[in-house]
């Protein structure tokens, strides 16, 4: 791997982490025109269903507001954090369910089977879920080098869901802040998220609208910014 990142001009990463620690650990490298660009979205991924329509094809129940998320079922999302917000939500009689979609969840992370979870999906069953959903949700635990840029967090604002996810963390907090319709809260805090997100979902029963622009987040403009580092490399 090293001598593939010596032979390059230019490396880039996909979070500000994962950049920070590449230069800290291979420091006999030159990495100082290395940078970092998020992950983004296709726009020719998007679901064509009305909501009631993708509702209705996982059979989900109008009177019922659904919190989606679709990422992928592993530790490091941290499904725990979910199905205790769930319980959480269950015992303030919160009429909020939490559905996934990313695959087989371990009974460790949810024992009591409190969270309702479709798998498999395919891709495409997967953004009809984010479609149905009335607002979208991602966890995520801080046990690696770098937390990543989650793919699914794009397909949330692809189809301009409100964002729930983990905030003062970069490569998710930043960008549901700049997207401008989410809210951040702290998972390891089941009770506090809880309440939050039920005056939340209060609001969004009554106004789910808004203006929101999201070209910023797509594939074409993380693209540019490759292009411009390569050009400005070009030019040097």
């Amino acid at each position: 791997m090293q001598i593939i990142d010596k032979q390059s001009n230019v490396r880039i990463f996909n979070h500000p982490k994962l950049l920070s620690w590449f230069r800290n650990k291979f420091k006999n490298i030159d990495s100082s025109d290395d940078i970092f660009a998020y992950n983004g979205f296709d726009y020719g991924e998007s679901c064509k269903l009305s909501q009631s329509k993708a509702k209705n094809k996982f059979k989900l129940k109008s009177d019922i507001q659904y919190l989606v998320f679709t990422g992928g079922a592993n530790y490091w999302h941290g499904l725990n954090y979910l199905a205790e917000l769930q319980k959480a939500l269950n015992s303030m009689d919160a009429n909020i369910q939490i559905v996934c979609g990313g695959g087989k969840i371990s009974p460790k992370d949810d024992p009591d089977r409190c969270l309702i979870n479709f798998e498999p999906l395919n891709s495409r069953d997967c953004m009809s879920l984010i479609k149905a959903g009335d607002a979208c949700i991602l966890p995520v635990r801080q046990s690696r080098v770098s937390p990543g840029s989650a793919l699914k967090l794009y397909d949330y604002f692809l189809h301009k869901k409100f964002v729930i996810t983990q905030k003062n963390l970069k490569g998710y907090s930043d960008e549901v802040l700049k997207y401008g319709f989410g809210t951040l809260v702290n998972f390891e805090e089941s009770n506090l998220s809880a309440s939050t997100i039920i005056k939340i979902m209060k609001k969004l029963k009554i106004n789910n609208k808004t203006k929101i622009n999201i070209k910023e987040f797509s594939w074409d403009a993380r693209m540019s910014k490759w292009i411009n580092c390569l050009k400005l490399l070009r030019n040097k």
